[in-house]
């Protein structure tokens, strides 16, 4: 008989281990060659791997146990069998085999010997003894593998045959990236798929299958394109019917064109022609005012941040906050708009979505100082059981200066304690913070009556400036451009992969934000974007200058027909509101060939559309920087970016150069302080040297054109040293109440009250004490003399002293400070004084005397200097100068002594800074 292919296998590889001594090394090597590691296999072939393993274990331990109980076996029959061994005598003999046969141990003796080996069997122990339950559960559990490992058998063997259907079916790697085909050539793949050749039908026939094709496509195209479900309805109006359903095409129809089977429902056939709702125009001009009410700056502020912008209808809008509650703005709405007929419901929901509420906000910065002053005074007025609301908006339109008062008088305790923003020093710096104060219950409120007749004059001016700025926008006559511009916050110069140097040494960057309005040809309002950007980070009269110098040029160029520029900036005395500016204006018309008006906001409220233009550029400027589509290091690359990436906004860059040029031009001009700078917020030139002021702004049809000023403009001559003087102006509503040229003209009773046509502030402005006199009736300055009698302002004689204004725009009142002199005529020049300003004490030279009957003097000041908690003063590079009231001047102090090398430092006596830290002036 033959031999199998294992047995000659075998023998094959018998012959090779006795012929080689290296085969079993190859063997082995090849083997491992073909193990794959177990954490390289997949879930399945390590489960199969393992089973095998377990199997392969069984069979060896079945094997090594067979073995044991076979030798085991053996040795027990090789046992059974045993030799008798005779014993054997000395004498061998018959009597030998006669003797009987001993069973037993092998015994020793002396005489005859018989060894004898017992057969003991070993044998297997029996199996253990397994109770029937267990039994029973052994015998099902191995019932059910079985039948589990037929199902899976019978699960793979379904599965690949569908893997091997769906291979037969799927498309070739042609058909996988299919062209798209056309109505023609699906109609001949067709016939083709069918064994049909096209040209073997008639070409009626084939051009019916073509209209067919076509006709779907179409339909498809118009769904694709149409996404709305208003408009697929009517395309499902005129597909699907009766017919479609009688000869069952619904199926193919909609699987074609790609649509719903849900939609495949029968229509009535008659398409009604619904005609679409048009808004009236009435509607849609109401819809335009609220959306152009929302963004006014009297309404909502916009934010400056980078972060502070909504995603709307995929672009970016910066955020504005609304000032007040809605409430409130839809009576206001409806009071200035009459003719409109809106809901509450309607007018909240036509509220833009970047226009937020202000309890959405977590924190507020840049808010106005007396505002926070007299929020934190209604608090504590609020602890004291005084009913009376926390928000001064709502309390300056409820509570006059009397109710006030009447209030004040319920405070039972002897001492308060309130808060106050004031400017202390903090490691030798002045900072503001909230302070804790107590003062007794006569001074407080003393202090809050005070307060609150300036903060209703603060508030009439705030609105009286936004008013004034909506009206020369609703009445700009061709030729005349508002210029709208502020400072924005400096941009921070960073990379994505910084260094840690680099991080603590950024570059700053300067923009200023310009919005210029124009009346277009077809009588519109519209307004372009401007950004200048610089690397120097001086924000002052000498960048305002340099940037004039660009942008006006370049405005005259774009509008040939320019001849007015209407300025409207904040109210910074270091940038905008001081002597140089001032110079500038009333040579405006020399330096750029056109006249111009500067308007300053009321301090604390100069939010604009400017902070919302200047955080769009940085906030987009951080995603290119982010996004690594640009590398900004400097003002210059900034500049470059911006104009490049930029459209609606136009980027200007001015140089060192052309700040030095701004710098010497206004070295050369001839300067002089105008009394009462502060209270300033109207300038106008009307010639060389000359401008006028007021203390708000008034675009009345006279004062617009210039032809016929209203009450309250003050003539100053910055080209000689003569006194300010009233305009001589005709006023509309009062004529007897114009002054006719006395440098201190007597203003008439009539001048307290509300002038519509030269003030534009609110009705709340009235609410300050009736027999209290101002300059004019929107300036609120409260004389104290007539205010302290009662008596009119028509017998209180001449009008309140520029000083007197002075003094109570810059701070505390010279009665509410420890004054070291009680002869002001000590005072002489080249005495060294100090005086209060802005509510801390300076040191400074007397340069001038002004006239007795002013009670002023011209004063150039020191800059204070900490170093290391010691006071030192020093001369400024550029000459600080002011004109104050002698009033403000509360110590005659000896010359302060010069210190160190240079001889640059200066230091006051101990007698002088101790008296000096003993006044009220000091935080």
């Amino acid at each position: 008989m033959g031999k199998t292919r294992a047995a000659i296998q075998k023998a094959y590889r018998e012959r090779q281990k006795r012929s080689n001594p290296n085969y079993l090394l190859l063997e082995r090597t090849r083997q491992a060659s073909y193990r794959i590691p177990a954490d390289k296999k997949s879930k399945k072939k390590l489960e199969e791997s393992k089973l095998k393993n377990q199997i392969y274990c069984q069979r060896y331990r079945a094997k090594k146990k067979k073995e044991k109980e076979d030798a085991l076996n053996k040795q027990g029959d090789d046992r059974t069998q045993f030799n008798l061994i005779t014993s054997t005598t000395n004498d061998p003999g018959p009597s030998s085999s006669s003797a009987p046969l001993s069973l037993g141990p092998e015994r020793r003796s002396s005489g005859n010997q018989l060894i004898v080996q017992f057969p003991f069997t070993v044998k297997s122990p029996p199996p253990k003894r397994r109770s029937k339950a267990l039994k029973k559960a052994r015998n099902e559990v191995n019932a059910l593998k079985t039948k589990l490992q037929l199902q899976e058998r019978s699960t793979k063997r379904w599965r690949k045959r569908c893997e091997r259907l769906k291979k037969r079916k799927s498309p070739t790697a042609f058909q996988q990236h299919p062209t798209e085909s056309t109505p023609n050539s699906k109609t001949r793949s067709e016939l083709r798929s069918c064994g049909v050749s096209p040209r073997s039908l008639p070409r009626s026939v084939v051009r019916k299958l073509v209209a067919s094709n076509s006709l779907l496509a179409e339909i498809k195209d118009s769904r694709e394109k149409n996404p709305a479900q208003k408009d697929r309805r009517l395309i499902n109006n005129i597909i699907y019917g009766k017919i479609l359903k009688k000869y069952r095409a619904m199926r193919y129809v909609s699987r074609e064109i790609g649509a719903n089977r849900h939609k495949r429902t029968t229509h009535s056939k008659l398409i009604s022609n619904v005609k679409r709702r048009r808004q009236s125009r009435q509607r849609q001009a109401v819809e335009r005012h609220i959306l152009a009410y929302f963004e006014r700056d009297d309404v909502s502020r916009c934010l400056p941040g980078k972060k502070d912008a909504v995603k709307i209808n995929g672009n970016k809008h910066q955020t504005r906050i609304l000032n007040d509650y809605l409430s409130n703005l839809y009576a206001r709405f409806i009071y200035e708009n009459q003719n409109f007929t809106i809901s509450f419901s309607s007018f909240c929901k036509l509220r833009p979505k970047n226009i937020k509420l202000t309890s959405l906000l977590s924190r507020n910065t840049c808010l106005c100082t007396s505002h926070q002053n007299m929020a934190l005074k209604l608090k504590c007025l609020r602890s004291l059981d005084i009913n009376i609301s926390p928000n001064p908006e709502v309390v300056k339109k409820v509570v006059s200066v009397d109710d006030m008062k009447e209030k004040l008088q319920s405070i039972e305790i002897p001492a308060v304690e309130y808060e106050e923003w004031r400017r202390v020093e903090v490691e030798g710096k002045k900072k503001m913070r909230i302070v804790k104060l107590t003062k007794d219950k006569a001074d407080f409120q003393e202090i809050i009556l005070n307060q609150y007749s300036l903060f209703l004059g603060h508030v009439s001016r705030v609105s009286a400036q936004y008013k004034a700025l909506l009206d020369l926008k609703a009445n700009l006559p061709m030729g005349h451009i508002i210029l709208q511009m502020d400072f924005a916050e400096n941009f921070t110069c960073q990379t994505m992969d910084e260094i840690q140097s680099a991080y603590w040494n950024a570059t700053s960057v300067t923009i200023h934000p310009v919005v210029a309005y124009r009346r277009n040809e077809e009588g519109t309002l519209s307004h372009k974007n401007f950004a200048f950007i610089s690397d120097i980070n001086n924000h002052n009269s000498t960048a305002v200058l340099a940037i004039l110098k660009i942008l006006v040029p370049l405005l005259k160029n774009t509008y040939p027909n320019m001849a007015t520029i209407h300025y409207w900036t904040d109210s910074p005395s270091s940038q905008y509101r001081n002597r140089f500016m001032f110079s500038i204006i009333s040579r405006h018309q020399e330096l750029f060939e056109v006249n111009a008006r500067w308007n300053y906001f009321e301090a604390g409220h100069g939010k604009g559309p400017c902070d919302g233009i200047g955080g769009a550029c940085k906030r987009m400027a951080s995603e290119a920087v982010k996004q690594g589509k640009a590398v900004i290091q400097d003002g210059y690359e900034f500049y470059k970016w911006a104009h490049e990436n930029e459209k609606s906004i136009c980027a200007l860059f001015y140089s060192q150069v052309d700040y030095d040029s701004a710098s010497q031009s206004l070295a050369d001009m001839e300067t002089k302080v105008v009394p009462g700078t502060m209270k300033l917020h109207a300038v106008y030139s009307p010639s060389h040297g000359v401008i006028l002021t007021r203390s708000v702004s008034c675009y009345c049809s006279g004062c617009l054109d210039g032809t016929n000023l209203c009450n309250g403009w003050i003539e100053h001559k910055l080209m000689s040293s003569s006194a300010a003087v009233v305009v001589c102006a005709t006023s509309r509503s009062s004529p007897s109440s114009s002054a006719t040229g006395s440098s201190s003209s007597a203003v008439d009773s009539s001048s307290s009250a509300v002038d519509s046509s030269s003030s534009a502030a609110d009705s709340s402005s009235s609410a300050a004490d009736p027999s209290s006199s101002a300059v004019d009736s929107s300036s609120s300055v409260v004389d104290s003399s007539s205010s302290a009698t009662g008596s009119s302002s028509s017998d209180a004689g001449p009008s309140p002293s520029v000083a007197d204004a002075m003094s109570s725009a810059t701070g505390p009142s010279s009665s509410s400070l420890s004054v070291a002199i009680n002869d002001q005529s000590n005072v002489k020049e080249d005495a060294f004084i100090a005086a209060v300003y802005d509510g801390d004490w300076y040191v400074g030279r007397v340069l001038e005397m002004e006239k007795a009957d002013t009670a002023e003097a011209f004063v150039t000041f020191m800059t204070k200097h900490y170093s290391k908690g010691q006071l030192t003063l020093r001369w400024p590079e550029r000459p600080d100068e002011l004109l104050i009231p002698l009033s403000n001047i509360i110590r005659i102090i000896d010359e302060p002594l010069p210190v160190g090398r240079s001889k640059r430092y200066y230091q006051l006596s101990d007698a002088d800074l101790n008296a000096l830290k003993e006044t009220d002036t000091l935080p």
